[in-house]
């Protein structure tokens, strides 16, 4: 979702980390039928949306396809790609934080009843990076299940087949570990 590749490529080196390849999609300029599209023929069956350097709000802002929801395949999004399918799916109000807008922050690691084996090898409180300007508040996001919170805001759920993230996973060591995990389930 990113315009440039300067913050994908944090993504990208993440997943080389874990020993696992990558091929980028460039959609800028397309749409979110294209992108739909893309995703549905090719034989790859977990797909990560990244963050963006858009504003959800700005006209012409990539949107997440709403399609990928029935696709037999699995998605993580990360920051701007889960406000994007909340949006979508959910009237839930979305908030503007005006400090701390990037920091480390610390949440106990969730329960596994809802999600079987992600936090697997994670201490009881993991270390994450958030470097978000949007929120959804807890308790607003039905029909997805929220996860995990930090401060009153959502920061993982998970809608049918997408885990969603609001912090950047890439970033730390606890996040590389959800990713991989992610990976493997």
């Amino acid at each position: 979702m990113y315009g440039s590749t300067t913050e994908l490529d944090s993504v990208v080196n993440a997943l080389a980390r874990l020993g696992h390849s990558s091929y980028v999609i460039n959609h800028k300029g397309e749409t979110s039928d294209t992108l739909l599209h893309k995703i549905r023929r090719s034989p790859i069956r977990r797909w990560i949306l990244t963050g963006s350097d858009y504003h959800l709000h700005t006209e012409g802002a990539p949107k997440v396809p709403l399609g990928i929801l029935d696709l037999p395949k699995q998605f993580l999004l990360i920051c701007y790609s889960m406000e994007s399918l909340i949006s979508q799916v959910s009237s839930a109000p979305i908030k503007e934080r005006y400090e701390n807008k990037k920091e480390i922050f610390h949440i106990p690691t969730p329960t596994q009843r809802a999600t079987p084996g992600l936090f697997d090898g994670i201490k009881q409180q993991m270390v994450l990076r958030r470097n978000h300007l949007w929120y959804f508040p807890t308790g607003t996001i039905t029909p997805i299940t929220e996860i995990a919170a930090f401060r009153g805001e959502v920061m993982i759920a998970v809608y049918k087949n997408c885990l969603l993230t609001q912090f950047h996973p890439e970033k730390t060591l606890d996040g590389l570990k959800i990713i991989k995990n992610w990976l493997e389930l």
